[in-house]
């Protein structure tokens, strides 16, 4: 599983505003003692190819970009990523 660096600074920012029942340290927890994971940082060839991604939120580009870059499925329930069939989306 690959995990966009965005999604890790969204999820903080989730927690802080109480809109997920979790403690970002509870997050970054079970990530350290998981192998099943990697954290793709958001780096030249991600930020390029969010030009050509037409969704409204900035953090919204970064994870479509960054799975279309690594040609990955998407786990999401966001239904304007899933609308814009940019990406396949699971859930």
């Amino acid at each position: 599983m690959i995990i966009p660096s965005v999604v890790l600074i969204e999820s903080m920012f989730l927690c802080e505003k109480k809109r997920i029942d979790l403690k970002f340290d509870d997050i970054l927890s079970r990530l350290r003692v998981s192998s099943n994971y990697q954290i793709y940082p958001l780096d030249e060839k991600v930020v390029f190819g969010c030009k050509d991604i037409k969704l409204p939120e900035p953090h919204d580009r970064i994870i479509v970009a960054t799975a279309k870059l690594l040609n990955a499925k998407l786990v999401t329930k966001d239904k304007k990523i899933a609308a814009s069939k940019l990406v396949e989306t699971i859930w």
